[in-house]
């Protein structure tokens, strides 16, 4: 599979910063096309989208529409983190992972380059500022996210806290979990439980609930925030492959400006019991179908 190449983009004396070229197509998500992959040479970290009708990867032909109910399901051999820090990027090394690989880390990718007919949308690991920036224009569908290297239970967290702020001049934002049991069954990445019917409908039949946000700053979604999931309405944090930001985009509309700054990102824990969810993280009732959505990863 195509895969997200990292590697440095520049180097000064008072800046560094990660290259994250969209170079890939997803592996799975929550319909549409186009992608991009997590870090080289691995299988995580895929980008989907929503979009009706759509499909992983590349637009589906007439020779991808057979049944695959015969599909085993992927299971989800899930990792506790031990602490509800996902990741500062204060820890990215030079080739865009954070965490700890033999406990719990992954890496960050992005989609809707040039790689996914997109015209210049970049996304780049500042190593010196330590966050994760996304600058450009989506002319096509569109994100960026976390990927983990080991499916993880979070259910004894109670959602995502992070900080994103910067500006989305046009479409919209959501935030998605990628889950297994709502991931479309991936032979090839050998991740997902969802059944489906067809390659024509798997990102209709299989989809990652998720909530509407701004970049607004701090940012809390708590699991009970994420809906319109299929066939699982709601999110289901013991099976969690990834984090992903949506750039809203569908077919017809006009292109828009973003420059977005990610930072922060972690579980909010039990003993947060006076946190709720921000005011500007809403479910939307139903799956979102004007843009991608959700992004997976696999191991």
């Amino acid at each position: 599979m195509g895969g997200l190449i990292a590697g440095l983009s520049s180097c000064s004396s008072d800046t560094a910063t990660l290259g994250i070229a969209d170079t890939g197509v997803p592996i799975d998500g929550s319909g549409g096309w186009g992608g991009a992959t997590g870090a080289a040479g691995s299988s995580a970290g895929s980008a989907g989208m929503d979009a009706p009708g759509g499909g992983a990867g590349s637009r589906p032909d007439a020779s991808d529409v057979g049944g695959d109910a015969s599909l085993e399901p992927f299971p989800c051999f899930a990792v506790k983190p031990l602490a509800p820090t996902i990741t500062d990027f204060s820890g990215t090394d030079p080739t865009g992972r954070w965490g700890d690989p033999i406990s719990f880390g992954g890496g960050v990718y992005s989609y809707g380059g040039s790689g996914d007919a997109g015209l210049d949308l970049t996304a780049t690991v500042d190593l010196v500022a330590q966050n994760f920036h996304v600058t450009g224009h989506v002319t096509t569908y569109s994100g960026f996210g976390l990927y983990f290297d080991e499916c993880a239970d979070a259910s004894d967290y109670r959602g995502i806290t992070f900080k994103l702020s910067g500006t989305v001049a046009g479409g919209g934002l959501r935030f998605v979990p990628t889950v297994n049991e709502t991931t479309p069954i991936d032979p090839v990445n050998m991740i997902g439980s969802c059944s489906y019917s067809n390659e024509i409908t798997k990102f209709t039949e299989c989809v990652n609930p998720g909530a509407t946000i701004t970049a607004s700053g701090k940012v809390t979604v708590l699991w009970d925030a994420l809906s319109g999931g299929r066939p699982r309405a709601t999110v289901n944090p013991a099976q969690l492959r990834g984090l992903q930001w949506v750039l809203v985009w569908a077919p017809g509309l006009p292109s828009y400006a973003v420059d977005l700054t990610l930072d922060d990102v972690a579980f909010v824990t039990a003993a947060d019991a006076a946190v709720e969810a921000s005011a500007d993280a809403t479910d939307g009732g139903a799956a979102d179908t004007t843009g991608r959505s959700d992004a997976s990863a696999g191991q």
